[in-house]
């Protein structure tokens, strides 16, 4: 006979009502916890990219490498838009290539800023598209 006292009882899985699943609870991960996650989708923003290196050769690996992140503005004056990790994966393959001699700036753009950007000879040149979602 089982007892009937709520306190003695099996601490084991309860069965799912309709099938033979059985139910098991996990504590939800903490905010400290590797495998918490706030979003799905990190958040992206704009930097602008600019670098003066001495050495045409370094220059074209630079700029070769700069076209995979996103779009040139002028000859060393790049637009991408990043997230935290593309950005510091970016900064990390260019270090590889500049020199002592070269410099390199990484400004990051925040909306307000992209929206009060003036391109004026070229207005074609700071276009922002909208990210679209699709919703399933």
């Amino acid at each position: 006979m089982e007892p009937k006292n709520p306190d003695t009882r099996n601490n084991s899985p309860t069965p799912h009502p309709t099938s033979s699943i059985t139910q098991l609870s996990y504590p939800s991960p903490s905010p400290l916890s590797p495998h918490f996650s706030i979003s799905l989708m990190e958040t992206k923003n704009f930097y602008m990219i600019c670098y003066d290196i001495r050495d045409p050769k370094r220059w074209r690996k630079a700029y070769t490498l700069l076209k995979g992140y996103g779009e040139s503005l002028q000859y060393s004056i790049f637009r991408c838009r990043l997230n935290q990790r593309d950005r510091e994966k970016l900064r990390w393959e260019l270090e590889k290539i500049l020199e002592a001699e070269d410099s390199l700036l990484i400004a990051g753009l925040c909306d307000r800023c992209v929206e009060r950007i003036q391109a004026c000879n070229r207005p074609e040149t700071w276009t922002v598209e909208q990210e679209t979602f699709k919703i399933f």
